[in-house]
């Protein structure tokens, strides 16, 4: 993550309602750091940070040399930091899921749990014989925002891209996988991971939602009735406009594309997306108010946020640049 301060609270706020037990955050060279608002949650050991620049590229080299191989490699500090995360903590848990944080996990079925609340380890019991699961994603547009709206990112948007029409995105039928991310069960982590999914002990393999093995025509079916991760791709135009700035956690990818040729996404994908979004998805909506609606919470948010700032001014005023 890099200088999400305004949003991180909420994602945590709901995950853990979920049922996802321990946040680990790589905290990308934000400024201020992502600690500055999440000292509560650091300090009741929900979540722990790691804090890092540079020094992915170093360990790509390491990488390099202990597999003997050129071609796997980290490439960006998001895959670096998804290989961490397993070489740290898998020996704590029994699932990991690799999430960005404009991706939400959202359960549809009925819960077990008392007054039906989703809860993420009951439904994930079922796959512990497999390597994990690919969850697809289910993309959602500005929903007609140019500024960020002052509410979560789940009650927000809810304009989605129905699955007739992704079906027929030119992106969809080439990186298929690109539309899925992984919840991976860790005795099964081999070594490596792409934004998506990661390399496998052999005898292991992700399945869907129904069980299903991943064969192209099996992916092509977009299944996300049970769940689904709601990717909230662009947010509003003016988010969408500082993504573009800030490039992503996988943006060497991105330059490598760019080199042979291959078009990268700007405004004509935001409008894409726009333009697709035809559909409602209500489900973000309707978690959020069960989960996380109150004053409290919005309080919460806005001190977390006008917090980042203020040391964001403190930190520009004492090194010296004007404002």
């Amino acid at each position: 993550m890099k200088n999400e301060h305004f949003y991180i609270r909420d994602f945590i706020q709901y995950h853990k309602w979920i049922g996802i037990e321990k946040f680990y955050i790589w905290d990308h060279k934000s400024r201020p750091p992502l600690a500055y608002v999440l000292e509560d949650y650091v300090l009741s050991n929900v979540v722990e940070i790691i804090y890092f620049a540079d020094s992915w590229k170093a360990d790509e080299k390491l990488f390099r040399e202990m597999y003997n191989t050129s071609t796997r490699t980290f490439l960006s500090p998001q895959v670096w930091a998804y290989d961490n995360c397993f070489r740290m903590f898998a020996h704590r848990h029994t699932f990991i899921a690799l999430l960005d944080p404009d991706e939400y996990i959202i359960l549809k079925e009925p819960s077990v749990l008392p007054r039906g609340q989703p809860h993420l380890p009951s439904f994930l019991a079922p796959f512990e014989p497999y390597g994990g699961i690919a969850v697809h994603w289910q993309l959602l547009g500005p929903s007609g925002h140019m500024s960020r709206p002052d509410g979560s990112t789940l009650a927000s948007y809810t304009r989605c891209v129905p699955r007739e029409r992704l079906q027929l995105w030119k992106e969809f039928k080439t990186v298929p996988l690109g539309f899925t991310k992984s919840i991976t069960a860790t005795r099964c982590y081999q070594r490596g991971c792409n934004p998506h999914q990661c390399e496998l002990k052999p005898g292991c393999k992700y399945v869907n939602e129904d069980c299903m093995d991943l064969s192209p025509s099996v992916v092509h079916e977009l299944h996300w009735d049970r769940i689904a991760i709601f990717h909230y791709v662009t947010r509003s135009a003016m988010e969408y406009m500082r993504k573009l700035r800030r490039g992503s956690g996988h943006s060497q990818y991105l330059q490598a594309n760019k080199a042979l040729g291959r078009t990268n996404r700007g405004w004509t994908y935001f409008h894409m997306v726009n333009a697709s979004a035809t559909a409602t998805c209500e489900e973000g909506r309707q978690a959020w108010q069960r989960c996380c609606t109150g004053l409290q919470t919005a309080l919460a948010r806005g001190a977390a946020a006008d917090n980042a700032s203020a040391a964001v001014a403190t930190s520009t005023a004492s090194a010296g640049f004007a404002s």
